[in-house]
């Protein structure tokens, strides 16, 4: 039997999943074009290791990795253990409590033999739920069961997409040129939550990602009671600020064009938005909100082109009594005139 086109290394951070992780590497050893799959441990408090070590033992193409002295170091720096360590040059990821579906990259190797020039190709991912009150609690937010970029876009146009109101990709569900992260960087440890979609609006930015199966799933996240975005939304909504606050740094460095670093600009805008004002007080402290929206429309003029943000910046500034001195002199000679 003749290699596959497509050989990959799958990277499956490991922390507290050992009810789930040998379901993980089964489903990625079943995929032919799957060379090795590196478990990178992330200092697990469950009996995560020792399962990890006992399917590292049964499977040449399963290797464990670990941080040194056993450490818990995060997602970011788990998954770049394994970016560094890839033997192959495509490289993809799965979450240890989560699951390839048959045939997972069967899109990717059809689209990678039209398109060569590929940085990366993203499929959509489905989800799995541990119970109907987990199903009840999901489409309460009003989530998809899918998660997809919902359009079929040209790479030039991924980043207005992702961005934008075009949904997403789920980190399962994306293959990538290892030498990629040569021009994106890793992810970001200072990221402890986000970091992967970080790093998805980089390579939407300066590279080629094309969309493979985004209409149907090709992989499974698991939702269960102790997925992180069920029991820390909170921190959740704090590190999404802070992600587009190195995504706007990353841009300035990587001397982007002004519609790029616009973009991060409104998106540090809504992101702050979304938050409580508890949560804006503790990450910013007094007056922060002032501080904030004033060094954003300083460091990014376009957002003063946007009524919402003079509406949240007055009442950051006083409330209702100075959003009457911003309103624009033409409607208040009106109202004074009726």
């Amino acid at each position: 039997m003749s290699e596959p086109y497509l050989q990959i290394t799958v990277i499956i951070p490991v922390y507290n999943a050992e009810a789930f992780v040998e379901q993980a590497v089964g489903s990625a050893l079943e995929q032919a074009e799957v060379v090795e799959v590196l478990l990178v441990e992330d200092g697990s408090t469950d009996g995560s290791l020792a399962k990890c070590e006992a399917l590292a033992a049964e499977s040449e193409r399963v290797q464990l990795l670990r941080h040194p002295n056993g450490e818990n170091r995060g997602a970011a720096e788990t998954r770049n253990v394994g970016v560094r360590e890839a033997t192959q040059d495509w490289v993809a990821f799965l979450d240890a409590d989560d699951y390839y579906l048959p045939g997972r990259f069967q899109a990717v190797a059809n689209v990678l033999a039209e398109h060569p020039d590929a940085d990366g190709i993203y499929d959509a991912v489905g989800t799995h739920f541990e119970s109907d009150e987990m199903r009840q609690w999901w489409a309460d937010r009003g989530r998809g069961e899918l998660s997809t970029v919902r359009k079929r876009v040209a790479p030039d146009e991924l980043f207005e997409a992702i961005t934008g109101n075009l949904g997403s990709f789920h980190t399962n569900g994306i293959v990538v040129r290892r030498e990629f992260f040569e021009r994106t960087g890793m992810f970001d440890a200072e990221l402890r939550m986000a970091q992967d979609f970080a790093l998805w609006i980089k390579m939407a930015a300066i590279g080629k990602l094309y969309p493979g199966a985004i209409d149907r799933a090709v992989a499974m996240r698991r939702l269960h009671g102790d997925n992180r975005i069920v029991q820390q939304r909170s921190e959740h909504r704090k590190y999404g600020l802070l992600m587009w606050q190195v995504l706007s740094r990353w841009a300035a460095q990587q001397k982007l064009s002004a519609y790029y670093r616009q973009k991060l600009a409104m998106g540090q805008f809504h992101a702050w938005k979304q938050m409580t004002a508890a949560e804006r007080g503790e990450c910013m402290g007094f007056s922060g909100d002032l501080r904030f929206l004033g060094r954003l429309a300083q460091e990014h003029p376009v957002c003063l082109q946007s009524r919402r943000f003079w509406k949240h910046t007055a009442r950051a500034m006083g409330g209702s009594r100075l959003r009457a001195m911003l309103r624009p002199p033409a409607k208040a000679e009106a109202t004074n005139q009726a």
